[in-house]
Formats: structure tokens, sequence, C-alpha cells
């Protein structure tokens, strides 16, 4: 099972960017982080944020392998990150992509009932 929150750890540990400068870019709370890369459940909107603080596509941080890391002509790790997908099966990622898709959609539909809930409250 892939678990987002340690590809998370893993590409901002390779790349050297502390947890606090990913929580000043994206203005999630650095508690938050810690616990998104600690395995919790990370919002869409959330792992947009991170993935653009990081400076990496979504699918790069969802497939993400330390085995599969080349670095730039340097040989530096923080500037040079980039994921290779040519191992990758096309089929795998798709089913990946709709994965997150339904799962977005899904969430959506919870907050989007929240919402609504806490306006029928109100009435």
């Amino acid at each position: 099972m892939i678990n987002i929150g340690e590809n998370i750890k893993k590409i901002r540990q390779w790349k050297g960017i502390p947890q606090k400068t990913i929580s000043d870019l994206t203005g999630i709370p650095q508690g938050t982080l810690s616990k998104i890369e600690g395995g919790s459940d990370i919002l869409w909107s959330k792992l947009v944020g991170i993935s653009a603080a990081l400076e990496i596509s979504i699918q790069d941080i969802v497939c993400f392998d330390a085995n599969k890391v080349t670095f730039n002509l340097s040989g530096e790790k923080a500037k040079g990150v980039v994921i290779n997908h040519n191992n990758q099966n096309e089929k795998q990622l798709q089913e990946l992509i709709q994965v997150l898709k339904d799962e977005n959609s899904f969430l959506r539909k919870m907050l989007e009932k929240s919402i609504n809930k806490k306006q029928s409250n109100k009435r």
C-alpha cells in the first residue's frame, strides 16, 4: 500500500527542505504536516499545496521510490531530484490516479454534506 505521507517526508528530506519551510509555504501547520508524514490521511487540497512547495508533481509524490531517484549533473540531492517512471506500469499509474480522483470526489461530497448540515442547523 502506498503511504503518501511517508513519500512526502522522503522527498522533503531528499530535497533538504525543513517541515517549517513547507508549513510556511503552504499554510499547513507543522503539526499537521508531521501527522501527514506519519501516515494520517491527507486532503487533496493539502496534497496540491505540498506538491507545489516541494516543486514536484502529485504523481511523483504518489509514485516515489527512493531506488529510482536520479540526481542532477552535480550530484546534489537537494536541487536535482527527478523521479524516474520508466519502470512504472502505465496501467498501475492510471489505476492509482483513478483512486485519487475517487477519493477526492468522496471528500468533496462529505465536505458538502457537512456544510449543508451546518447551514440547516443554523435555520
